[in-house]
């Protein structure tokens, strides 16, 4: 069974997942630059960051990691319900393009590392939370001179959207999973054909002492035969 790795040093932790934080972190900046409204940028911004954040982790715990992420789309989406702030522009349902990308890597991740019926489970609590904001979030709005106009996500179009971005994720995750445990049986396999040369050294290296000691024995019973007859 594939367990998580929940042992995961931060030095092996930044190695492995710093092009995740760049182009995350670019992502975003590109998203703060492009945003029409200022204040819209400012409400959007700390829910972003901390699933940002959550994605790049996600090695260490992914289950926990998973949950987290979902419970903060559903917190964040109330706060924008509240603010009455419509995401701007959206991507899949009404998730920005640097959550989409954050729910990407943590989705393909999660599958990568964590037993097969946690992931599931993890993967369902996000899908459940993309969902959930779809009804949260206030519609996004956009004014381009003639008056704010209104724009609520088309239920099919992002349907397939959402599932082709689901399918990439999880199949991303499955390739790396099948890569994983492709070199595990590969280090096993050395290990054990290591371990067959050991014995088999060791056995011959037992026959010659066994072999030379009872030659040894054999001469000396000659021997001493001899000096009887004598």
């Amino acid at each position: 069974m594939h367990v998580e790795s929940t042992n995961l040093s931060w030095r092996t932790m930044v190695r492995r997942q710093w092009p995740l934080a760049g182009a995350l972190l670019f992502l975003l900046a590109l998203e703060a630059v492009s945003s029409v409204d200022a204040g819209t940028r400012y409400w959007q911004l700390p829910g972003v960051v901390v699933v940002c954040v959550i994605a790049v982790l996600t090695p260490r715990r992914p289950f926990d990691a998973a949950i987290t992420a979902a419970a903060t789309l559903v917190i964040g989406s109330a706060v924008l319900r509240l603010g009455g702030v419509g995401t701007s522009p959206p991507i899949v349902g009404k998730l920005l393009i640097t959550e989409t990308a954050a729910m990407m890597a943590l989705i393909a991740i999660l599958v990568r590392e964590a037993p097969r019926w946690r992931a599931a489970l993890g993967v369902g609590a996000l899908i459940a939370a993309t969902a959930a904001t779809t009804w949260i979030r206030p519609d996004y709005q956009v004014d381009w001179g003639e008056g704010p106009r209104t724009y609520g996500p088309e239920l099919w179009p992002n349907v397939i959207g959402g599932s082709v971005i689901l399918i990439i994720s999880v199949g991303t995750g499955l390739y790396f999973r099948s890569r994983d445990r492709e070199r595990r049986q590969s280090v096993e396999a050395e290990l054990l054909a290591a371990q067959h040369a050991e014995r088999m050294a060791l056995a011959r290296e037992l026959h010659d002492v066994v072999a030379h000691y009872v030659t040894s024995i054999v001469v000396h019973s000659q021997a001493a035969e001899a000096v009887l007859e004598l």
